[in-house]
């Protein structure tokens, strides 16, 4: 697996390191809410990871971008209303 932090602001490596940890900690977060629903969107599982809206959505989707570059998990032809009134993806675990 590769970094599961995109460093595009360049954090130096004390910081980068910490980040990247804790996108890692994210996505497996996120691995597992799929693991038990199987077919979500990324609003979805945005409202199963962090009920208060404190973590950004695009934190999910970078961690759902990456799953997919895994093979852990599948972009669906399926389309739902997102939070932000925008069709978005569903996304399939492949166990």
């Amino acid at each position: 697996m590769g970094s599961a932090y995109y460093n595009t602001n360049k954090e130096g490596i004390a910081t980068l390191k910490r980040s990247n940890s804790k996108a890692s900690s994210q996505q497996e977060l996120i691995a597992k809410i799929f693991k038990n629903n199987v077919k979500l969107s990324a609003s979805e599982v945005w409202k199963l990871y962090d009920a208060a809206g404190i973590t950004p959505i695009t934190s999910v989707r970078r961690a759902i971008t990456n799953l997919c570059k895994e093979g852990r998990l599948f972009k669906t032809n399926e389309t739902i209303m997102g939070v932000y009134g925008k069709k978005e993806h569903v996304y399939k675990y492949i166990s």
